[in-house]
């Protein structure tokens, strides 16, 4: 619809370790990551991923490569690599994700052997933060992805960039806490490619503000001040005051300074 303002989604609290469901909202996974397309600066998120393959690299040392190593011995893929459900596959952002009734079809097939690994391994590791699951349909190891990548194009985790180091000339400015991207046409069926609007940048170490900082009424009183004074010397970047994203060295650079939240 001409005319419509787009809305912004905060990528790690509003899709991050969400549910994915089906049409008939019959849960499906978790939101393990989300892929970024980059192109020169300007990143679009692309697909959600989700199983072992995508959670095993945010998990904490020893937890996340032994997850990864075990997935890797299990599967037949010589190159494993997460389930991969693009935004074009999206119906609607709510409390939960719900895709279209093609891809529900394909996640669900393709969940089967990530849903014995997560019940009868992962959940068994103490510290796995892994809950329980009802049994698991027999495994198949033959579905196929939602769809795969064109060769050549270079994408970055949200669960990677959320820790990039970010610089406006040779000054520090902390850590990436959060990523805003725009859905352009929110009364379309589907949610689509979403392009990156916003950085949210803050000290190291201090972590996200759990959407505070959005919804200044939801929560404990006290538990609010006290994210919101920790994170008092958060910064927005706008994407287009970005000048360099280095995938390879973990940083972004800013070409004016910005100005605090």
């Amino acid at each position: 619809m001409a005319g419509e303002e787009p809305v912004e989604y905060p990528l790690a609290l509003r899709l991050l370790d969400h549910q994915i469901e089906a049409p008939d909202s019959t849960p499906l996974a978790n939101v393990d990551d989300i892929e970024l397309e980059l192109n020169d600066t300007e990143l679009h998120a692309t697909a959600l991923l989700c199983g072992p393959a995508a959670l095993g690299e945010r998990l904490p040392g020893r937890l996340g490569s032994w997850t990864l190593a075990v997935w890797r011995r299990i599967t037949l893929d010589p190159y494993p690599a997460p389930i991969r459900i693009p935004l074009t596959e999206v119906q609607e952002i709510t409390s939960a994700v719900r895709l279209t009734p093609q891809a529900a079809g394909v996640v669900q097939r393709r969940l089967t052997l990530e849903a014995w690994l997560r019940q009868h391994l992962i959940n068994k590791i103490p510290g796995s933060g892994a809950e329980p699951s009802p049994p698991a349909e027999p495994r198949q190891r033959s579905a196929p992805a939602v769809e795969a990548l064109e060769a050549g194009t270079i994408t970055v985790r949200l669960s990677a960039l959320l820790g990039y180091a970010a610089y406006s000339g040779t000054a520090g400015l902390g850590q990436v806490h959060e990523v805003t991207a725009l859905q352009t046409r929110p009364s379309a069926p589907i949610v689509g490619r979403m392009p990156v609007n916003g950085y949210v940048i803050g000290p190291r170490n201090t972590g996200t503000t759990l959407g505070y900082d959005r919804h200044p009424e939801h929560g404990p009183r006290l538990l609010r001040a006290g994210i919101l004074a920790l994170h008092r010397h958060d910064v927005t970047i706008a994407a287009a005051d970005v000048t360099e994203l280095d995938p390879v060295h973990r940083r972004i650079t800013v070409g004016r300074p910005p100005a605090e939240r």
